[in-house]
């Protein structure tokens, strides 16, 4: 328990660092995208601003990554019996499931308690539905938004990185409560940031089913253009 709480400590301690450094970073990024005209050289500039948010974020990751690898190796040398045998028994229900549902909440804790379990690996090889802060932890990084909270608008931010199952894909959960769409540089920032994924809105009825990392049905699902703006996704 100990262990756990330091790492988590750790973990908020880097998170409100790096959100120092994100939010004029981010703004500069924004500014740059609202200058108006499309010369040669404003288009460098405004490559450079994003590059510089995505590099923040990338440096973010690996911090996190670190801080992760100490923890395991710090438990690797723990043994409690009990611990271990209600380990063993989730792995068994798990292994036997022919599907996995992992539902909404809280999407940290929920994350949180798959690592706590070690369900990485068994996860990864079965069939999975998920929904809300249970599809955001299947991509390759938790990214958190919300243009309309209410202390206000907020970036969007890495908190962590997510089990990778899913590739090339931003889950965006509730985006129609969560995305202020009329701020097109918002927007644009925000799917340059991100490239190569593609981010991808979830609200209520939406669906996107996968097969091997191939997107193959979506309905009620839109992408994030570069210009800002908002397509349907067509599964390729």
């Amino acid at each position: 328990m100990a262990l756990h709480r330091a790492r988590q400590d750790k973990l908020l301690e880097l998170q409100r660092l790096y959100q120092i450094r994100l939010n004029p970073t981010v703004s500069a990024a924004r500014t740059m995208l609202q200058e108006p005209g499309t010369t040669s050289l404003l288009r460098l500039e405004q490559r450079a601003a994003v590059s510089q948010v995505r590099a923040l974020d990338r440096h973010h990751l690996r911090r996190i990554s670190a801080i992760h690898r100490e923890f395991n190796a710090r438990r690797a040398e723990i043994s409690i019996r009990a611990a271990m045998e209600h380990l063993q028994y989730v792995h068994e229900k798990v292994a036997q499931a022919g599907l996995v549902l992992i539902a909404g909440g809280h999407v940290a804790v929920l994350l949180n308690r798959i690592r706590l379990f070690r369900l990485e690996n068994l996860l990864a090889d079965k069939p999975l539905v998920a929904w809300s802060a249970g599809a955001m932890v299947l991509g390759e990084r938790i990214v958190l938004f919300h243009d309309n909270a209410p202390q206000g608008k907020r970036n969007a931010e890495v908190l962590d990185a997510g089990l990778g199952i899913v590739k090339n894909l931003v889950p965006l959960p509730h985006a129609r409560q969560r995305l202020d769409w009329s701020r097109r540089s918002r927007m644009a920032l925000f799917s340059r940031r991100f490239a190569l994924s593609r981010c991808c809105t979830l609200d209520n009825g939406s669906m996107i089913r996968i097969e091997g990392q191939r997107i193959v049905a979506a309905s009620g699902v839109s992408v994030m253009t570069r210009s800002g703006r908002k397509q349907a996704l067509v599964p390729k």
